[in-house]
């Protein structure tokens, strides 16, 4: 009682467009856990069941990969607990997405918007020109476009990141539920957790005139266009 327990605290700092191969990866880096370990905890179907009866916004999912919300945690190393970790996750999604502008909607609508708002999340860095882009993604939706977000096509495949950018050429043809190049609608999951204002960004997306979008890869600065045509010009000036 005279000495106070003095625990081993460290930050952990999960990043908006990391998926749970990415984040395993780190936490194994960290030598928190052993590679797998994160997969396995939260693609627990007996787990998520139970997490089920205290989180309203899970419904039929079979992985918790899309409400771990990326933030800093400040946890304890020793031991490290998976499963509180994990629950923080949640339970700050809860707190700082789902009670704030989620809570009206159906479980239905909150997975489509995420599962939109993940592909915001990657196609657009600055965060005054998500809502413009989210906008456009909506409306090639809603005119059974196919969405052509290239950052879709490697969630089958279990891949972190990093190592999606080295091999995406290598599926960007691909037949799959995940490549939006080859087929209508959204992917069937959404392929990370995104972040409040990237959620907040496609939930109020705004509307405009233009369907294409591109980045200088120089300085990723965003060029819109009505139309195809205006589209292949910009590409002429700004691709490098």
């Amino acid at each position: 009682l005279e000495e106070p327990i003095i625990f081993d605290e460290i930050n952990l700092t999960i990043l908006e467009w990391w998926n749970i191969y990415d984040i395993d990866e780190y936490l194994n880096k960290k030598e928190l856990i052993e590679t797998g370990e994160y997969i396995a905890y939260v693609n627990n179907i007996d787990k998520i069941l139970k997490l089920k009866e205290f989180f309203p916004f899970l419904d039929k999912q079979e992985t918790l990969e899309w409400y771990l919300y990326p933030d800093t945690y400040k946890v304890v190393k020793t031991p490290f607990k998976i499963n509180n970790f994990v629950i923080k996750q949640l339970e700050w999604f809860e707190n700082k997405v789902y009670n704030t502008i989620l809570k009206e909607l159906s479980n239905k609508e909150i997975l489509d918007l995420i599962n939109l708002a993940s592909i915001v999340e990657k196609e657009e860095k600055n965060p005054e020109e998500k809502s413009s882009v989210a906008g456009i993604l909506k409306k090639r939706l809603d005119s059974e476009w196919m969405i052509w977000a290239d950052i879709t096509v490697c969630y089958p495949h279990e891949l972190t990141s990093q190592q999606c950018k080295m091999v995406v050429s290598k599926y960007i043809n691909e037949k799959s539920e995940y490549n939006t190049r080859t087929m209508k609608w959204l992917p069937k999951t959404p392929i990370w957790s995104p972040s409040f204002d990237t959620i907040n960004a496609t939930l109020n997306y705004k509307e405009t005139a233009y369907w294409f979008y591109l980045h200088d890869t120089t300085n990723w600065k965003i060029y819109y266009a009505k139309d195809n045509a205006w589209h292949e010009k910009n590409k002429n000036l700004y691709i490098k």
